[in-house]
């Protein structure tokens, strides 16, 4: 599996000794591919115990133990099908993977948090674009692939290290495309990953079209809005056969007040901080809303949050802004949040020098790790706004 063999080694042996672990990410990032490679690393220490259920199937929530019940093969007889459950597990030694838990959140977290407490030979290993938060819960935040930062003078075997790079040659040759990548395409590969963020399902999706428009021209669709309905495998489920099945899953979970701050929140192309959102996105009389509202897209995987020193940046995804975009442009918003980004960047520009520089300390690596994500929030901070500035301490 690209770029993931380090995560299911650790996983599978937290999962082992914590008994409870969660995989959080957004939607396409390869959180149920990961969790069925650590079933199958476990099956073993289960003698075959092992049981996959997938909740994304189900419409009701109170269906969530019936589900569990019929994945173990055993009939619910009592009218509380959850102290069956419970009963039935007992001291059975078991896996449960409980895959895509976010639209039955509440269900999934009423059900996992009495299994690890009352039944103690049962593990559950849970996929979800945001935490049960329940106790007992261990959170694991499956992260982007890694890709190049920057694509000047990068040549294929550089390229080539990277797992973004890697899962993209990989699909283009499963759909026919057998070629070695070259030094004169490896900068344009290395765009396309960081364009898609390092998603699997984006880069899949993006290296099915080379056998139709060639790297150069995959590179060149990117701009185009179409890259939202890009299909995927037919077998795929509905909602990862395109970016925008993807995504509108996610849209259609949210709160009606979350869905209008994250439409909003497009308007950042690139990164921004709490206050330039609380300027776009809301109104004095609801900064508190504005604030909660991003903390929840924080937690459902649609904001991706990078702390840098003492402050907090928070960017969208490329292609959740892309679909923010398109439905900003349906509820009429454009023209009012393109006046509060330019009064929010008016703003910006009466503010303290002070107030405008990001300082690190470059001998301080314990306390912040210069991970690729921070990496590119720095690069991103500069470009879209030239008036804040990087200021290294530390020898």
């Amino acid at each position: 599996m690209v770029g993931r063999e380090d995560t299911i080694r650790a996983l599978s042996a937290q999962l082992m000794t914590r008994r409870f672990v969660s995989i959080v990410g957004p939607g396409g990032m390869g959180k149920t591919t990961v969790a069925i490679s650590i079933a199958h690393t476990l099956i073993d220490d289960f003698e075959g115990a092992v049981f996959f259920v997938d909740l994304g199937a189900l419409t009701d929530p109170a269906l969530v133990p019936t589900a569990v019940a019929s994945a173990l093969g055993f009939m619910v007889q009592a009218q509380d099908p959850f102290l069956s459950l419970l009963a039935f597990l007992g001291e059975r030694r078991v896996l449960l993977l409980l895959d895509s838990c976010e639209h039955v959140i509440d269900a999934a977290a009423a059900l996992a948090e009495p299994v690890v407490s009352e039944a103690p030979q049962a593990h559950i290993l849970a996929t979800s674009r945001e935490a049960l938060r329940v106790e007992g819960e261990h959170v694991h935040l499956l992260y982007p692939l890694d890709c190049p930062l920057d694509d000047i003078g990068l040549t294929a075997t550089e390229a080539l290290t990277y797992p973004a790079v890697q899962l993209f040659m990989e699909r283009a040759a499963a759909g026919g495309n057998r070629f070695d990548l070259n030094d004169s395409d490896a900068p344009i590969v290395g765009r396309i990953c960081r364009r898609l963020d390092g998603i699997a399902l984006a880069i899949e999706l993006a290296a099915s079209r080379v056998s139709s428009h060639g790297i150069r021209g995959t590179a060149e669709l990117l701009d185009n809005r179409f890259k939202l309905l890009w299909q995927g495998r037919r077998t795929a489920l509905p909602r990862h056969q395109t970016l925008n099945a993807m995504l509108d899953w996610s849209y259609n979970l949210l709160r009606e007040r979350d869905r209008l701050v994250l439409c909003r929140l497009s308007a950042f192309v690139g990164v921004f901080t709490l206050k330039a959102a609380l300027t776009v996105a809301g109104t004095e009389a609801n900064d508190a809303e504005v604030a909660d509202a991003v903390a929840s897209l924080v937690a459902k995987s649609l904001i991706s949050p990078t702390a840098i020193g003492e402050s907090t940046y928070y960017r969208l995804l490329d292609t959740t802004q892309a679909y923010a975009a398109e439905k900003l442009a349906e509820c009429g918003e454009v023209d009012n949040t393109a006046r509060r980004h330019r009064a929010q960047a008016r703003r910006m520009a009466t503010e303290p020098i002070a107030d405008r520089i990001i300082e690190i300390n470059v001998t301080c690596r314990q306390q912040m790790p210069f991970s690729h994500q921070t990496a590119r929030t720095l690069v991103e901070a500069c470009a879209n706004a030239p008036l804040i500035a990087i200021r290294t301490s530390g020898n």
